[in-house]
């Protein structure tokens, strides 16, 4: 159960018409649950942030709304419950930026991000004008035109990102997934892909559930803080009211000093101490 909730006066930063619905959700791996019933509802056009130690069950999540991984509940996107729609339905209504992609050989860029368009083609069809035109505009807006024909794993880490990101955005899904985007990228990439999905995220009108470790960069994005612990909702609101030092000792094992930067929003500084045993 969520222990965090809205100032008295204030909207939760989760009100709005729903882009996605989480009933009761559970995943498990033999004898371990890893995504204990959780529910929740994603206003449209917003941008929440699952974060949570590691083991929390936030891909797991993620996976589970995908169908990557069987779970039992509901996830309903533009009427469909995905849990139990037709892949290609489910791929029409979300996508998945993965923390690991699997990059065939040799692969170039283009054929790489069609892959994105399978869910709209007949079965057994090929790319048509239309296809090539989708992935073409994509690419521009990513500023990736120029890498079309290039092997994919010939780009940098954040060159291969954007890539991955337009594969995802190519689906034109209401609905985008974030599995730790930026994990293998340093601070300037980190920051040139979360600002440019958030530009999508305005200009395609998407909805972004992103599981983020980084605390800081994601308080600087997400509209909303979802934290999980053991499989459940341990905390949701807006960033200040999810992001307290005793919140983050008690689930992180860490201590912090949380700051307002200049520009409003908040930053996690490491605080070291001596009063308190560490090892969760």
């Amino acid at each position: 159960m969520a222990d965090a909730l809205p100032e008295p006066g204030t909207e939760h930063p989760g009100d709005g018409p729903a882009a996605l619905t989480i009933d009761d959700v559970r995943v498990t791996y033999g004898d371990h649950t890893a995504v204990a019933g959780v529910s929740l509802t994603v206003a449209a056009g917003t941008w929440t942030a699952l974060i949570g130690p590691n083991g929390a069950g936030k891909t797991s999540l993620l996976h589970a709304i995908t169908g990557a991984v069987p779970a039992t509940g509901q996830v309903t996107v533009a009427g469909d419950d995905l849990l139990s729609a037709p892949p290609r339905r489910r791929a029409r209504r979300v996508a998945l930026v993965p923390q690991r992609p699997v990059i065939p050989d040799e692969m170039t860029v283009t054929d790489y991000v069609l892959l994105g368009r399978t869910a709209h083609l007949p079965y057994l069809g090929v790319e048509g004008g239309g296809d090539l035109q989708i992935a073409a505009d994509t690419l521009a807006r990513l500023h990736l035109h120029a890498f079309a024909q290039r092997p994919v794993q010939t780009l940098s880490g954040g060159e291969q990102q954007r890539v991955v990101l337009a594969r995802a955005l190519v689906q034109q899904t209401p609905v985008l997934l974030l599995d730790e985007p930026t994990a293998a990228l340093d601070i300037g990439h980190r920051q040139q892909v979360l600002e440019l999905v958030d530009r999508l995220r305005t200009e395609c009108e998407l909805t972004v559930l992103a599981a983020m470790h980084d605390l800081t960069m994601a308080a600087q994005f997400a509209d909303r803080f979802v934290l999980l612990d053991d499989g459940g909702i341990a905390a949701d609101g807006a960033p200040a009211q999810v992001l307290t030092p005793d919140r983050i000792a008690e689930h992180f094992d860490a201590d912090v000093h949380v700051v307002t930067a200049p520009d409003g929003g908040l930053a996690l500084i490491p605080a070291r101490s001596t009063a308190r045993e560490t090892g969760r």
